[in-house]
């Protein structure tokens, strides 16, 4: 996006403008043509030709064409295992003009090819680039001649690849071999988890993750900026642009140009040289100075972002006639495309075996970083399948981009503690509990996880008060919509390189390799304010340390093997593109006894007392607080549950649905992991496991389905209660002398229907453990615990707010088979410093409620039968930090925010906003209809929110009347004679300005673009006769309802007085669902009741969507009002009614 304002009449700017629009320069901006269409797909030995499309896998293009059917159902793993094991050849035909040669450099850009290629131009072999992780560049003037030319990219069978490597090294370096598991992934640049883990299949696909582009040129243009922030204690900011220009010729001069879009306050500007052709860095300094805003984590203020124009123009002239002639050519020198009718080439271009056998050994290729460094990324747009936009993962190929960037300065904070050493982030000098799940990959197959399957994962962790994902090293490194949309959240990253549970060989090849596709991610991504940490690898020093014994056998090897890759290679290559950024070279890791010299600590790489932990005990309690480590900062842990049961009955079939039936063995990847569920749900529930074979294994009248599906929901319950009591410690530690100041949980996504650590199966749906993060990971906290050992509950209040928060806290004893409200009741006000956590002393007369807080009166509940009663707590806070109220959305998923958009506010709001501005462009005033003023549209959508006001309750009352108090000054609308108008639309509960460029009326029928986050509030409205908003500065899409957080926060939390097993209630409750309100086409909200205690709710529906709480405590007293919300447009209430059931810890009295 580029939007350069009112241009000031600089030297800068004006050569820009005059080299690239006038008719008599003698230089123009590159060449660039996509190659995307007209592709073939065939494989070895000529059985299967398709067309195809790139970006694209074999997987995808067969199961598209129908040569197979879906790859992720029954044992379709197995059946298709022959796809990885065959050879690819994505193959196409483009011609090329005689003028295309004329440029002084013609290059070929592989953006990502996934793994062991093989190019051919020509039927000549050229380049053999075997690293899915970079791109690849090459010259290819010299191999591209006029009229037809032929590209062929010959993908190997990963597996093979892997063990030739493998085999060739001089000793045994080990990796881990799972169920199904391909071995060997450590000797490829591919993802890890392409050849299969404990969560997930191996279908290692081949195929092509980005675009093919030849670009031509005859001076210079920029591949990308890396934007790097020093902030000094006088408040000032030193950026430094690391700008990435692709020369064509040695000793040439160039101006960079750097401003902020719309302020040339801030600008900088520095002339360039070339010290050869190829690719070079060249650092360009700006200082800023207040006023100026921060970016924040989400939770601890506001995510501005500033837009940087950044631009290159030559100054110096070399071969003038020539460089006029590529100017004349223009887009007609390169026209590429697909050709049918030369139907010999198309042979020769499809005929693979021939192909191998005539291309040449000795490989003549030029490459186009022959200095070695790396390219980049530089644009915000996401890629669709309406506009592929390639450079979401490589580079961009421009005379002008931009960079959306927010200032902020990070920290890794390690001091020096009595027991250890601190480890935590800090932020714009505030401390951060980070608080977040791991990300694996998001799909089998990179190509299908577009923009709109990274929104869903990243909006998720937000509605869940997430601030942090761990980028986890086994998969792969995600495009630019990941971080555009964690920028815009304000969701923290940490980015691991894509090296996990192994060893790793460490030949120069291989350290080149690493050193090259470490710098050339670091500079395409780390820009973004949300990237706080890089590590070097996952588990690998805890895999030399204890798993593998050929390392115990030989730990000085591979502790050399270690330091020279993660040491020296990739620490190096992370210093050189930023020195001061955080930096650890493994996780879990006990850090640094000198970063100069950079000295490692070594020992126990579990250590909670340096450093991060990753802890999982599948044998201990999972329950008791005491199974967890107090550590500084935990990085994983977790434990399994199965997937949702209204999805896995899809891909399966009944012969499938028994704990032990071969479907269920086959989709669980973790050694022993249906033991270990068994065991934990034997320690904690009153169930019992016997044989399928066994007809008196299943209660009386239950059909296997129902039993399966009542298993399914019994691990989900335990999961969720499983990461409440590790969660809960670790939040209350924060405060204490361990520190702990972090939890990312394993994991937070899944890429098929099987067991797994997740919190969202495939597709986007909630499981329960990630309704129950909600809580836990809610800004303030109420978190109880009961002392195994001495009976003693503990409450403890934590606040990651950064402010003093009050409130009141209510404590309730409950029997199992009450019907009329709690036995005893307490409540007590209290109050919380900023990020305070502490403990809290009951104040009350109970004496049967003290006994259970009170240390000294626990034999005073030995009268109380314990296995019939709970402890019930809740609180309400309040504070009235603006950057806070934008955070504690907590009754509301994030969903419901885009839909309330949709359908309640998009009518009027967006149609109200672009009927002023186009009014301001063509003169016109309205005089009839419900929008012929600024304040009606505005109230009228608002009405449209008020919708949901049953469901928030009271306190919306006072939110609206303000908001409405304010609509009347949000319209500001400037015209010109071409009807090209800027409008400044600030709408109070919008929360910030949005600019658009207008462009004329429209004759036709035309779909809006938004650059920034193609939501469809603003991205996908269909607006005849109207406008083309098409610069889009920030996006107000999400933003709708941000002045509703200040709705007080309601913190539960229940301790049973005794184990769970011992707590049913017999009979099962009676659980309805009542008052069905259909509040949108795409909001219901209704009412969920009992007739007696209900441990445990979960509600499921076979509708997309989720809920806006489950997994709950239901009451008979105190009814529960839920919103669904749905991506499908649902015409009636009853829909959800007629697909609603419900489960609860009464219905797993059963033997399975």
């Amino acid at each position: 996006m580029l939007d350069l304002g009112d241009v000031h009449v600089t030297f800068c700017l004006v050569y820009v403008i005059v080299a690239v629009h006038s008719v008599h320069c003698c230089w123009a901006p590159p060449f660039v043509d996509q190659l995307e269409d007209g592709w073939t797909l065939s494989n070895l030995n000529g059985t299967i030709s398709t067309p195809t499309r790139v970006p694209g896998y074999a997987l995808q293009t067969l199961h598209e064409h129908g040569f197979v059917e879906r790859p992720l159902s029954g044992f379709h793993e197995l059946a298709y295992s022959w796809i990885a094991e065959d050879t690819w050849n994505f193959s196409t035909i483009f011609s090329v003009k005689r003028e295309a040669l004329a440029f002084r450099q013609l290059e070929l850009h592989f953006t990502v090819l996934d793994t062991d290629s093989e190019i051919f131009v020509n039927s000549r072999l050229v380049a053999e680039p075997a690293n899915a992780f970079r791109e690849h560049c090459l010259a290819a003037k010299h191999l591209l001649h006029q009229g037809k030319n032929t590209l062929n990219i010959v993908i190997h069978p990963a597996s093979i690849a892997a063990k030739r490597r493998y085999d060739a090294y001089p000793y045994e370096v080990p990796t881990m071999y799972l169920p199904h598991m391909t071995p060997h992934y450590n000797f490829l640049r591919k993802p890890p988890a392409d050849f299969g883990w404990d969560w997930g299949p191996t279908f290692a696909p081949a195929g092509i993750y980005g675009g093919v582009v030849l670009v031509g040129h005859d001076s210079v243009y920029i591949l990308g900026a890396n934007v790097r922030q020093q902030h000094s204690l006088s408040h000032d900011i030193t950026l430094y642009f690391d700008v990435q220009l692709q020369w064509a010729v040695a000793d040439q001069q160039a101006m960079i140009c750097i401003h902020l879009a719309d302020n040339h306050d801030w600008m900088a500007q520095q002339v360039v040289e070339s010290s050869s052709e190829g690719q070079q860095i060249h650092t360009v300094q700006m200082k800023l100075s207040k006023p100026y805003e921060l970016w924040w984590p989400v939770g601890y203020g506001k995510q501005k972002m500033y837009t940087f124009t950044i631009s290159v123009e030559p100054t110096s002239r070399v071969d003038t006639q020539q460089a006029k002639s590529s100017l004349h050519c223009g887009s007609a020198a390169l026209h590429m495309q697909s050709d049918p009718s030369n139907v010999a080439a198309a042979a020769a271009a499809n005929d693979l075996q021939k192909l191998l056998h005539q291309g040449s050994s000795n490989i003549h290729v030029t490459d186009c970083s022959k200095h070695g460094n790396s390219t980049d990324n530089g644009t915000g747009r996401g890629f669709t399948s309406k506009d592929r936009d390639y450079s979401r993962y490589g580079s961009q190929h421009a005379t002008v981009i931009t960079r959306r960037i927010g200032l902020r300065e990070v920290e890794l904070r390690r001091k020096e503690l009595e027991d250890g050493e601190s480890f935590f982030f800090m932020v714009n000098g505030v401390p951060i509990y980070a608080k977040g799940a791991n990300m694996i990959i998001a799909d089998i197959v990179p190509t299908r996880a577009d923009r709109h399957c990274y929104r869903s994962l990243v909006d998720s962790a937000v509605a869940a008060h997430m601030n942090m994902i761990r980028v986890w090293g086994g998969g792969l490194y995600p495009p630019q919509d990941f971080y555009d949309l964690c920028d815009e959240r304000g969701v923290l990253v940490w980015q691991e390189a894509m090296m996990a549970c192994a060893l790793y060989p460490r030949d120069q090849t291989f350290l080149q390799e690493i050193h090259t596709e470490v710098q050339f991610q670091m500079r395409r991504i780390n820009w973004h304010p949300s990237v706080v940490i890089w590590g070097g690898n996952n588990e690998v020093e805890a895999a030399m340390e204890g798993w593998f014994d050929v390392a115990k056998q030989n730990p000085q090897r591979f502790v050399a093997d270690y330091t020279k890759l993660f040491l020296d290679t990739v620490q190096t290559a992370v210093a050189e593109v930023d020195p001061e950024f955080p930096f650890v070279d493994s996780s879990p890791s006990n850090g640094l006894i000198s970063k100069e010299p950079y000295v490692k600590r070594w020992g126990d790489a579990s250590s909670p007392f340096y450093g991060d932990v990753h802890f999982y005990n599948y044998d201990a309690d999972s329950f008791d607080a005491a199974t967890y480590p107090h550590a500084r900062f935990v990085s994983e842990f977790g434990f399994q549950s199965l997937p949702s049961w209204t999805l896995y009955k899809n891909v399966t079939g009944p012969e499938d649905w028994s704990w032990e039936s071969e479907m269920s063995q086959f989709r669980m990847r973790h050694p022993n992991g249906t033991q270990q569920l068994l065991d934990q749900a034997r320690r904690h529930f009153n169930v019992s496991f016997k044989s399928q074979n066994n007809a008196s294994g299943h209660l009386t009248g239950l059909p296997d389905a129902e039993v399966f599906r009542r298993w399914t929901y019994l691990s989900q319950v335990q999961q969720a209660i499983t990461y409440e009591a590790a969660i809960g410690l670790w939040r209350r530690l924060k405060g204490t002398p361990a520190h702990t100041m972090g939890v990312l949980y394993w994991q937070l996504n899944d890429v098929w229907l099987g067991a797994s650590w997740s919190s969202m199966d495939f597709g986007g749906n909630w499981r329960l453990l990630h309704y129950t993060m909600k809580r836990m990971y809610a800004p303030c906290l109420i978190s109880a615990h009961r002392n195994r050992a001495s009976g003693q509950v503990e409450v403890w209040l934590v606040s990651d707010i950064n402010e003093p928060v009050t409130g009141t806290l209510k404590v309730d004893l409950v029997a199992f088979d009450a019907v009329s409200g709690p036995e005893v009741f307490h409540s007590q006000e209290f109050s919380l410093q900023a990020l305070e956590s502490r403990k809290i002393t009951l104040q009350c007369h109970s004496p049967l409620l003290l006994s259970f807080f009170s240390p000294s009166s626990v034999a005073a509940s030995n009268s109380l039968k314990h296995s019939q009663h709970f402890v019930h707590l809740t609180a309400a806070i309040k504070h009235s930090s603006e950057a806070q109220q934008e955070s504690t959305i907590v009754d509301l998923p994030g969903v419901i925010l885009d839909d309330v958009l949709r359908d309640s506010v998009r009518a009027d709001l967006v149609d109200g906003v672009i009927n002023n501005i186009t009014d301001a462009a063509t003169g016109n005033k309205r005089q009839t209809g419900r929008r012929n003023s600024n304040t009606s549209f505005l109230q009228s959508g608002i009405l449209g929110v008020i919708r949901l006001w049953q469901y928030l309750g009271v306190h919306v009352q006072q939110i609206v009347a303000s908001a409405v108090q304010r609509v009347c000054s949000h319209v500001n609308s400037t015209a010109t004679a071409d009807h090209v108008s800027k409008a400044e639309t600030s709408l109070p509960f919008l929360r910030h300005t949005c600019a658009f460029n207008v462009a004329a009326p429209l004759a036709q029928e035309q779909t809006l673009q938004h650059d920034l986050c193609e939501d469809d509030f603003l991205c996908h409205v269909a607006v005849p006769n109207r406008v083309y908003l098409e610069g889009v500065t920030q996006c107000p899409c999400a933003q709708v309802l941000n002045d509703f957080a200040s709705v007080p926060t309601n913190l539960e939390a229940v301790v049973f007085l005794t184990e769970l097993r011992e707590s049913h209630v017999v009979p099962a409750p009676n659980i309805t669902a009542s008052d069905f309100q259909l509040l949108s086409a795409h909001l219901i909200q209704f009412s969920v009741s009992s007739d007696i205690v209900a441990p445990y709710v979960a509600m499921e529906t076979a509708l997309p969507g989720r809920f806006s709480d489950n997994n709950f405590i239901l009451t008979p007293w105190q009814p529960r009002t839920v919103a669904f919300a749905s991506d499908q447009a649902l015409q009636y209430a009853s829909v959800l009614a007629s697909s609603l059931s419900f489960l609860s810890l009464t219905d797993t009295t059963l033997n399975l």
